[in-house]
């Protein structure tokens, strides 16, 4: 949804690398960047939530995040280090995604940072190949906010029927 999105609003419809690279990029991508959620998700966002609320926890989280890519920014080889120029871009896409697995975590039940962990593995895998370097910030705004906007009613609609559902049992 991310990517077509943002296709549709960038005009971008070229694929960089070939399709068959997201299955290879699949195992490095787990360790790289989905096991970060194993952290995030796991501990620090819920006990955010748990304090002071699903989106406050999201932005927290999400300012947390941006600062620890920041590194990335600086290091040859690594698909960040075109500079500094697409850090705007990736922050806007960090704080989004934070809203995003915050509301995967929330209505995931037992699998909870299991799905949060195939997402962002998932989600770094198809990055390259739908040309993160062509993204536009047209295109950025509007996938970014069609993922918060799609978060905050996913989770508001599973609190209303939580909450209703526990009412019922009392």
């Amino acid at each position: 949804m991310y990517f077509l999105i943002h296709i549709a609003v960038s005009g971008h419809t070229e694929m960089v690398l070939p399709f068959y690279t997201f299955f290879l990029s699949l195992p490095g991508n787990l360790i790289i960047g989905g096991l970060e959620e194993s952290g995030w998700i796991y501990i620090l966002q819920p006990e955010l939530d748990k304090k002071y609320g699903f989106i406050l926890s999201a932005v927290f989280v999400g300012v947390i995040w941006i600062f620890w890519h920041i590194p990335l920014f600086f290091i040859p080889g690594t698909n960040h280090a075109e500079g500094l120029i697409n850090f705007w871009m990736f922050a806007v896409q960090l704080m989004a995604f934070r809203f995003f697995n915050g509301a995967i975590y929330r209505i995931s039940g037992k699998g909870r940072v299991f799905m949060c962990v195939l997402f962002h593995t998932m989600f770094n895998a198809a990055s390259p190949i739908f040309g993160t370097m062509t993204m536009t910030w047209t295109g950025t705004i509007a996938a970014n906010a069609a993922i918060i906007l799609i978060s905050l009613v996913t989770v508001v609609i599973y609190d209303q029927k939580s909450s209703d559902m526990k009412s019922s049992f009392h």
